[in-house]
């Protein structure tokens, strides 16, 4: 793979001969140095749309999102490269998007983009049409909202500003409802119930409800009445 860094000519030779796959794995793999060098990820990229095969930008995202997810990738640090791949990818996009269903926009932005989103501003909404559903726009919205959720402050401000403009110009859809996500918090019931002796309740509790007796018992301890430790 060091040699596709060499020369131009070089490049493109080697670039045609591989795979969508290969490509993806090419920009991701460290000893190659493609995350830094713009020119060569806009020549692979290049490489991708101008093929007679459709399907390859789609084929090179299911690598690229595979791979970024083995190693923990969460976003393309280096600007110009960001910037150029989220640019190429659109503009191969847009003439879609008129087709798109929710679940395309919900793959793309929620999916494929999530590592380039950092690059992502107001001025790129113009490709969204107008009349797609809200469905789609609660698709868009969530990806780039959820982006948000990692991205350092200095690099979140064109996301968020893309947000308030996508409002703005959807204001006859719902803002999707906050993803709540609740965190689990472990317990170690026998520390935890180390202490209490549950006989008492559990013999109550089998011969019939007493409210007043019941009632003498916390909620702690009627947990750890049916906990077997």
């Amino acid at each position: 793979m060091h040699c596709i860094l060499l020369s131009s000519s070089l490049q493109v030779a080697v670039l045609d001969s591989l795979s969508p796959n290969q490509k993806a794995e090419l920009i991701l793999d460290p000893s190659t140095g493609a995350l830094e060098n713009e020119t060569l990820v806009k020549n692979i990229f290049i490489s991708l749309l101008e093929s007679p095969r459709e399907e390859q930008l789609n084929e090179f995202f299911v690598t690229f999102v595979e791979v970024t997810k083995q190693e923990n990738i969460t976003i393309i640090t280096n600007t110009a490269v960001r910037d150029t791949m989220l640019n190429l990818t659109l503009m191969a996009l847009a003439p879609k998007f008129d087709v798109f269903e929710p679940k395309d926009f919900q793959l793309w932005f929620q999916v494929n983009l999530v590592v380039l989103l950092a690059s992502f501003h107001p001025g790129r909404l113009v490709d969204i049409p107008l009349n797609i559903t809200c469905e789609s726009y609660n698709a868009i919205f969530t990806g780039l909202d959820q982006s948000l959720e990692s991205l350092p402050p200095h690099l979140s401000q064109g996301v968020q500003s893309s947000l308030d403009a996508l409002m703005k110009t959807f204001q006859r859809c719902s803002r999707p409802p906050a993803l709540i996500v609740c965190k689990e918090t472990l317990v170690n019931e026998k520390q935890l119930c180390a202490g209490f002796n549950s006989t008492q309740l559990k013999q109550q509790m089998s011969i019939g409800n007493s409210s007043e007796f019941l009632c003498n018992f916390n909620i702690s301890e009627y947990a750890c009445s049916s906990t077997t430790l």
